[in-house]
């Protein structure tokens, strides 16, 4: 006789916080995406110009500032599409070794939820195929 395998909410909790923290860390992305073009946009302003000189004399180019902007939407983008997918395949209970991954990319972006969402998925590993 086959033991059937019992779900529980851990699972579902933690799918669900990992969720949220990717949402978050895709929209945020976005949003760094549209600061990224306003700056580009309008760095030939009046106002702006003036801010670019500066810091041009400080040694740090337009082009230093649109690198770091577009490093941390790679790493918000990347960081938001793991813990989405993770959290998708956790509400699915299939497998659990991605489902993990994006719990701990959710506590790269969120650590106390992140922690949270590890702590579900880790303890509900048998309920996984």
């Amino acid at each position: 006789m086959e033991a059937t395998n019992k779900k529980t909410w851990k699972p579902t909790t933690g799918g669900i916080l990992n969720i949220i923290i990717g949402s978050c860390h895709l929209l945020g992305a976005l949003g760094v995406i549209f600061a990224l073009l306003f700056i580009v946009s309008f760095s030939k302003s009046i106002i702006l110009e003036e801010m670019w000189n500066q810091l041009g004399q400080q040694g740090m180019g337009l082009g230093i500032i649109i690198a770091v902007l577009v490093c941390v939407i790679l790493f918000m983008a990347i960081i938001g599409t793991l813990s989405l997918v993770g959290g998708i395949y956790a509400l699915k209970r299939k497998m659990w070794g991605l489902a993990l991954t994006g719990s701990i990319a959710s506590m790269l972006g969120s650590t106390v939820i992140g922690i949270l969402a590890i702590i579900f998925i880790a303890m509900s590993k048998d309920e996984f195929v």
